[in-house]
């Protein structure tokens, strides 16, 4: 039961992770002044925060679960 557990939230969790990342990429505007380039991120890092517990809880869990 732990395998099935920990296998979906690391897979749910990487899915997740990777598409958070990507709109969090491209919801940014960059300002290229004087040499250099300033990066405003207009959205919210949170999601990629809580896809990144998720996937690391269900590597946590399935490594867990292979020691028995």
């Amino acid at each position: 039961m732990k395998k099935v557990l920990g296998s979906l939230f690391s897979i749910g969790g990487l899915i997740a992770l990777l598409i958070t990342g990507y709109h969090y990429i491209h919801e940014s505007s960059s300002l290229h002044a004087f040499g250099s380039t300033i990066t405003i991120h207009n959205a919210s890092v949170w999601p990629l925060v809580i896809s990144g517990i998720v996937f690391i809880l269900g590597i946590v869990v399935l490594a867990g679960s292979r020691g028995r």
